[in-house]
């Protein structure tokens, strides 16, 4: 509820874009181009990545991207997520959440904000910021939870999108999962 409520606050301030572009590629492309606003928001699979930024600036991408045959496509959100347009609300989320009383795992727990397993007592209010603003590991995360030994995956989600990019990750390793 909190992180919603404060990133409502960023609704109109930017925009977000998919692209069929590994990290590596779409941050020279940015380098390129000059856009110091946009940033990587996530890395969804080794050939997808979500951008944020300023509408007219991932148009920018979109347009250099076709030159480049790197599909862009622009998402149906009004809001620039895991940006630096989100810094203002640094202080009033963690503030917001500083009654967190995060305890260790019983199961574990791969985090899409380091990529990795962590213990839950480590998810205070200042690791929900950075779940907030950082990008999301999210290939990262799903290359972790294979290598432990997942073979299940299961999206929840009102709109399941990241099922390509878990199937791509899933090939990659060369594990054969559902």
């Amino acid at each position: 509820f909190q992180r919603s409520e404060q990133q409502e606050r960023v609704r109109g301030a930017g925009k977000m874009a998919a692209t069929n572009s590994n990290a590596g590629d779409t941050q020279n492309l940015l380098n390129e181009l000059g856009l110091k606003q946009v940033s990587i928001a996530a890395e969804n699979s080794a050939t997808s990545v979500t951008l944020s930024g300023p509408a007219e600036q991932l148009e920018q991408i979109a347009k250099a991207g076709r030159k480049r045959r790197i599909a862009v496509r622009m998402l149906d959100l009004d809001y620039p997520f895991h940006n630096e347009a989100l810094d203002p609300l640094h202080d009033d989320l963690v503030q917001a959440l500083d009654g967190l009383k995060p305890r260790s795992s019983e199961i574990t727990f791969v985090s899409s904000v380091t990529g990795d397993v962590l213990d839950g007592a480590s998810l205070d209010s200042e690791y929900w910021w950075r779940n907030v603003r950082e990008p999301v590991r999210f290939h990262a995360a799903m290359t972790s939870a294979i290598q432990l030994g997942a073979t299940l995956l299961i999206e929840i989600s009102p709109r399941p999108i990241l099922r390509s990019n878990i199937n791509d990750t899933l090939r990659e390793a060369g594990v054969k999962g559902d």
